[in-house]
């Protein structure tokens, strides 16, 4: 079964609490959402070197293996289809989590630089 996670990165910096589409804090065996954002925020670095010096919202959505690789990543919105938002795709796709139980998930998130 497949999980979606939102995590929309306004919602995370300005709120105590996230509002999740799936109804979980822990992923499998032991992946939880405190993984999540490190790993997300991990990239960051990479990912805002993609803007060069532009600016925006990238939306990316990102399916996880089991095995905590990155099998996909979509940009939406402004930078999709765009040299940009291939480059934030690459970096993205670098990231790792930790393995986990499930087949895979899919987690919806935003940078904005």
């Amino acid at each position: 079964m497949d999980e979606t996670v939102d995590l929309g990165h306004d919602t995370v910096r300005q709120a105590l609490h996230i509002v999740l589409r799936a109804p979980l804090v822990v992923f499998g065996d032991g992946l939880v959402l405190e993984h999540l954002l490190h790993v997300l925020d991990g990239v960051a670095p990479q990912v805002y070197a993609c803007y060069g010096d532009d600016h925006g919202l990238a939306e990316v959505t990102v399916i996880v293996a089991g095995s905590g690789r990155v099998t996909t990543c979509t940009v939406s919105g402004r930078f999709a289809g765009t040299p940009v938002g291939s480059c934030i795709a690459r970096a993205v796709r670098s990231a790792r989590f930790p393995a986990f139980s499930q087949e895979r998930f899919t987690v919806n998130y935003e940078y904005r630089h």
